[in-house]
Parts: C-alpha cells; structure tokens; sequence
C-alpha cells in the first residue's frame, strides 16, 4: 500500500500537502457541499450545506481545507485547518467524517504548532502526527519554546495515543533536542535558551517512555540554572506528557471542594 503524508505545522515548519487532495474554496464531498465564503472584513466561514441547509459552520481568520484518509472507507475524510491571524498563534485542526452520517471526529488547538498526517504503516489509513507546543512554558520566551512530538491512530471510536507503536518521529525530535543540547553547552548559551531546549529533550523522551533517562542525563550535563528550572517545572513536565497527573501541593486534595 503507498504510504501518503500531509502536513500542516508551524514554529518554522513548512505547510506543503505531499499526497492529500488539496480541496478548492467551492467542492462537492459525498452528499455535501462544502465552500468558503468572506464572512465580513476580517473573518471567512466555510460552511458543510445538505439540500441547501447548512449543517456545520467554522469561522476563523483564514481557512482551508483537504482531504485525508482516515477509516479507510470512501470518501475521504474533511480536514479543515483554521488560522487566528496574529504573530505566534493561533491554529487549529478539525476533522469530518461521513462514515455513518457527518460527524467531527477531531477538534485540535494547536497553538503555534500544528500536525501532519501520515500513513506510518502502509495500511491506507493516515496516522495524526501532532506537535504539541510548549509555548511560553514556565516563562520561556517564544523563540525558547520547545515543541513534543506525539502520534494517534483511528481505531473506528476515537483516536488513541499510539506514539508508543510508532516512536520514530519522536524519537528523531528527542535526539535533535538533546543534539542542541550539547552544543549550546559547547556554546555557553544563555540560561533561557539551555532550558527551552532541555525541555523539549525531556517532554520527547517522556513520551516514547524514556523519561528517567533524559533525566539522569540533563540532571548530570545541564548548569546548576538549568537544573534548578527543570526541577522546579518538574510535576509540569511530567503531567504534561501522562494521562495521569501527579501532585507537588504540601495539602491535599488541591481540588475545589
């Protein structure tokens, strides 16, 4: 089966289609109708229109839109991707199906990063490649900010976190992280920039289970600065990559009672 990917990111990395439909303003998806009007001066709307009634509206900056492979059963599915306008912010993915009727089946705020998606298995079926970004995270700068790689798969219900199954990505962003790493200590880089990019070495290494090791080894090669930052964000970083959080509060519970 052909492998496909398209991609649709910021934080410097380029928005190029490789195999997807890049779908026109005015088109016919399945049943549907799907255009992008200017909505007023500043806004467009794209509507998805049945027998001239419209059964979904998405306003934003600019958008656009393709068609990906997602469950495998014709037609494609929509993917809509919406701009905020604006220095540094803001995107955000949407995902429609007809499988079964038209339903969304992903509603992603990437902030200033974005997602690809990628057929990694070769079975037909894309694979969502998300950035996760780490903007301003414990007072970084925008240019300090780190981003985290993760990947999801369509299982027929809902995307799960397959980044485990499919480390390659990730791991390629870990080791370009802990790459820089090595050369801003070379460098004697700024504090600020060391943290931002210890921190995309860790919250990588966290999601491919690799944790600790990051750990071991920022907490070994970083300056004392670094590491007192690192520590300190900690229960951040950590909760930051886990479906499970944990807690540094002296009192607990911490939740509203």
């Amino acid at each position: 089966m052909e492998k496909f990917a398209i991609v649709f990111v910021a934080l410097g990395l380029m928005l190029a289609p490789t195999f997807a439909q890049q779908a026109p303003e005015k088109f016919t998806w399945g049943s549907y109708g799907v255009r992008i009007e200017q909505a007023d001066e500043i806004e467009q709307v794209l509507r998805i229109v049945k027998d001239g009634l419209t059964q979904v509206s998405i306003r934003d900056y600019d958008l656009s839109t393709s068609l990906v492979e997602i469950t495998g059963r014709p037609p494609k599915e929509l993917w809509v991707h919406a701009f905020s306008g604006g220095a540094h912010c803001c995107f955000t993915s949407y995902l429609f199906t007809l499988e079964g009727g038209l339903h969304n089946i992903l509603e992603l705020f990437h902030g200033n990063a974005g997602m690809e998606v990628k057929d990694l298995d070769g079975d037909g079926r894309g694979e969502l490649v998300v950035y996760r970004d780490y903007g301003y995270f414990g007072g970084l700068c925008y240019a300090c900010s780190p981003v985290a790689v993760e990947v999801y798969k369509w299982d027929g219900a809902r995307f799960y976190d397959a980044t485990l199954q499919f480390p390659e990505a990730t791991n390629k962003k870990a080791a370009e992280y802990r790459w820089e790493c090595q050369d801003a200590l070379e460098r004697k880089a700024e504090a600020e920039e060391m943290e931002g990019i210890a921190l995309g070495y860790w919250v990588n290494m966290l999601r491919v289970g690799r944790g600790a090791e990051a750990r071991r080894w920022l907490l070994g090669a970083m300056p004392f600065e670094v590491r007192r930052w690192l520590l300190e964000h900690e229960v951040e970083i950590v909760n930051s990559a886990s479906p499970l959080g944990r807690s540094a509060a002296r009192e607990l519970p911490t939740r509203d009672e």
